[in-house]
């Protein structure tokens, strides 16, 4: 299991390690950081999906580590609205 999840990880970390060097996030920390952070808020909220019967906690994980890394709308998104 727990090579499962370290696979997980590296999979979002090269997902943030593209979003950081594109531009769309900025951090102070760096995608390794980030993605153990995600993936520790995330099992810990779906725990509490799961104990209150509601996806609340999932939404305010993710409204929460959007924030966090400082998305940053693309140029092309920007100008297409």
């Amino acid at each position: 299991l727990q090579n499962i999840l370290e696979s997980w990880q590296a999979l979002v970390a090269a997902c943030l390690s593209d979003a950081l060097s594109l531009g769309e996030i900025s951090s102070n920390m760096n995608e390794t950081q980030l993605a153990a952070i995600f993936w520790s808020g995330w099992e810990g909220a779906v725990m509490r999906a799961k104990l209150y019967c509601s996806t609340q906690p999932v939404c305010d994980f993710w409204s929460y580590f959007k924030a966090s890394v400082h998305y940053l709308p693309s140029q092309e998104a920007t100008a297409e609205q």
